[in-house]
This record gives structure tokens, C-alpha cells and sequence, in this order.
């Protein structure tokens, strides 16, 4: 998943887009990364449970239940 990708999740489970500024590239920005578990996987017989998807919902369903700052700004609207 991209960041870009993410920050659209994220923005369906708010119900909101976050707000984001893209700046210049930096000198030691990545252009491209990808995460490879194969080799975990072989050496210790790791696999995922959780899709990213799910992940960031659980995640967000936590913050949400865990969060009360977070969770009174949501209920008056603020957040």
C-alpha cells in the first residue's frame, strides 16, 4: 500500500480526507520501496493474519475507543 493509498483509507474511515502538503523532493527521499517478507517468512514461518486494510480499521476502531481526546472532538464535530 502507498501512502497515497493510505492517507485514502484513512480518509474513508474519518469520513474526511487529511490534510496533507506535498513539498519538493529531498535529497534523501526514496523514490520506490517495497516490503518483502519472503525471507522472514522462510526463516521463521511468519504469515500475516491481518490484511492492511483491516489492519489500519482495527487501528482506527482502537484509537477511536481508547483515545478520549480524539473521541470528544468526534462527537462534537471538531475532529
Amino acid at each position: 500500500m502507498s501512502l497515497v493509498e493510505l492517507l485514502a483509507l484513512i480518509g474513508e474511515l474519518e469520513r474526511q480526507a487529511p490534510s496533507v502538503r506535498f513539498d519538493d523532493w529531498r535529497v534523501g527521499d526514496q523514490r520506490y520501496y517495497v516490503s518483502d517478507t519472503r525471507a522472514f517468512q522462510a526463516a521463521t514461518g511468519w504469515l500475516p493474519r491481518v490484511g492492511v486494510r483491516e489492519g489500519v480499521s482495527r487501528l482506527h476502531q482502537w484509537l477511536l475507543e481508547n483515545n478520549v481526546a480524539t473521541r470528544q472532538a468526534l462527537q462534537r464535530g471538531v475532529a
